[in-house]
């Protein structure tokens, strides 16, 4: 019997309201949630409201500045802007603490032996935000932070993080970059958004950028895990194996020029909770990052959702 996989979202998802015209807004939950309660693996789904993060585990991957710049500059009503791409509404400061909340509370329970693997489908997403900088949408750092609490809270010692969004996970990267007991493994297209992840960024057993060219195919994309991706991870030999799922790598995508499919989604899953099985006692932690047309954005989560239960 397949064991189920939990998906943490909160209400508050929907009250971080970016503005008319934004790429990253409320109609992206709209497009999976409903997909997922009404799919054929919906039985092997429990949906769970998580909890926050606190300040303390916020310190772990942010500066107390950052943290109060971003406390501050919250609107009472209407809209503000950390920068022209990340705009923020008085209910955004709140959701991002349950965002980044529900990764740290899938770490605690699948710890506790309560679950095994785990989709965080929160707003605001996280991997471009850096120890000082919210951008890119994104306020807090929230896979780079779960990273830090399984590592702080619950003594791993050795745990990965592999991005798939088409754009550089820069703040993940820029969180952890010191610490050698997270290797950090990002494929993207490359030049593009936030123009950083080339090869001279690497650092063997730790830091690991794969640009891909534009208009790369899911081929080129089996071709990077086969030779790259997948030797590094069963190298490290992680105990938890984090996923920054975006997918806005996808061929519908309106902001940039990688063409994968539904499938190609499905197949990179599938791959990475092999090396889970593996070394991790099949423990993944999946969270949402980016994927801007809609039917793209469901196609390529439930792909990968149905990979995690397999």
């Amino acid at each position: 019997m397949k064991e189920k996989l939990y998906v943490y979202t909160h209400p508050l998802a929907y009250e971080h309201d970016t503005g008319p015209g934004h790429p990253e807004r409320t109609d992206r939950l709209d497009a999976i949630l409903p997909a997922l309660r009404e799919s054929s693996f919906s039985s092997l789904l429990n949906f769970v409201k998580p909890r926050k993060i606190t300040l303390k585990e916020l310190l772990r991957g942010h500066s107390k500045e950052h943290v109060e710049y971003i406390k501050n500059i919250i609107p009472h009503t209407g809209y503000d802007g950390v920068d022209p791409d990340t705009i923020v509404s008085p209910q955004s400061y709140e959701a991002a603490l349950y965002s980044a909340g529900g990764c740290l509370q899938a770490v605690d329970e699948i710890v506790k032996g309560k679950i095994k693997r785990a989709f965080c489908a929160g707003r605001p997403p996280g991997h471009h935000a850096t120890k000082t900088r919210a951008m890119g949408f994104c306020l807090f750092s929230n896979i780079a932070l779960a990273a830090c609490h399984a590592l702080k809270e619950h003594g791993m010692d050795k745990v990965a993080i592999v991005d798939f969004d088409v754009h550089h996970g820069n703040g993940t990267q820029d969180v952890i970059t010191e610490n050698q007991h997270i290797l950090f493994i990002s494929l993207h297209e490359y030049p593009n958004y936030p123009m950083s992840g080339t090869r001279q960024e690497n650092v063997e057993n730790h830091i690991l950028n794969v640009p891909m060219a534009s208009r790369s195919t899911g081929t080129d994309y089996k071709k990077a895990f086969k030779e790259e991706v997948i030797p590094a991870l069963r190298k490290f030999e992680p105990e938890l194996l984090f996923i920054s799922a975006g997918f806005d790598a996808h061929q519908r995508d309106p902001l940039a020029s990688i063409e994968l499919e539904d499938d190609d989604f499905g197949w990179m899953t599938e791959q990475l909770v092999l090396v889970a099985n593996d070394y991790c006692k099949g423990r993944v932690i999946s969270t949402l990052e980016g994927g801007y047309d809609l039917i793209g954005l469901r196609g390529g989560v439930l792909a990968h959702i149905q990979a995690l239960l397999a």
